[in-house]
C-alpha cells in the first residue's frame, strides 16, 4: 500500500507505484504513472520570433492558385501567429511568384518528421500541394478539401 495521501482527501489513497486507479476514500483518480518524455531531447525555450515585414505584404495562397500535386519552394523560416496562431511562411509557386502560406499540423507534423524541427533548415525545401480530406485526431470530425503541403524528401 502506498504511503502518498489523496490530492482531494488528504487520506492515504492505496494507489500502489505504477498505477491509475481511485482513492479508495474519495474515488478521485490517482496516477501513480511515472512521467516518461515523448522525446530524448532536453526541453528548450523558444526564442522570439523575428518578423520579416516583406512576407507581411504578400498575399495569402488559396486552394485556386495552384493545381493539385503542384511543386513549390520554402522561401522563409516557418513563424506562428495570425488570427488563428496559424504556421506560415513565404513559398515560390511554380510561375515564379511569391505568396504566404499557412500549414495546418497535418502537413507541420509531416515536415518536421521528413525533415527535423529545425525550421531553418527547411528553406529551399520542395513541398508537393494537395487538396485532401483529414480526420480531426481529436473530435474525428472528416474536414472536407484542405490544403495539404507534404514534403518532398529526395529533393
Amino acid at each position: 500500500m502506498s504511503e502518498i495521501l489523496c490530492w482531494n482527501c488528504n487520506k492515504e489513497h492505496g494507489v500502489e507505484e505504477g498505477e491509475i486507479a481511485h482513492c479508495q476514500h474519495c474515488f478521485v483518480d490517482i496516477d501513480r504513472v511515472p512521467y516518461k518524455p515523448i522525446t530524448s531531447e532536453p526541453y528548450k525555450e523558444e526564442e522570439k520570433m523575428i518578423i520579416d515585414s516583406s512576407a507581411i505584404k504578400l498575399p495569402f495562397l488559396k486552394k485556386e492558385d495552384l493545381a493539385s500535386d503542384s511543386e513549390v519552394t520554402i522561401e522563409s523560416e516557418i513563424t506562428q501567429g495570425g488570427n488563428f496562431n496559424q504556421h506560415m511562411a513565404t513559398v515560390k509557386l511554380p510561375d515564379g511568384s511569391f505568396k504566404k502560406a499557412g500549414f495546418n499540423m497535418t502537413s507541420v507534423s509531416a515536415m518536421v518528421s521528413a525533415w527535423g524541427n529545425d525550421t531553418s533548415e527547411w528553406l529551399g525545401k520542395t513541398l508537393i500541394y494537395t487538396i485532401e480530406d483529414i480526420t480531426n485526431s481529436k473530435t474525428k470530425q472528416v474536414l472536407k478539401d484542405c490544403k495539404i503541403f507534404r514534403p518532398v524528401v529526395d529533393k
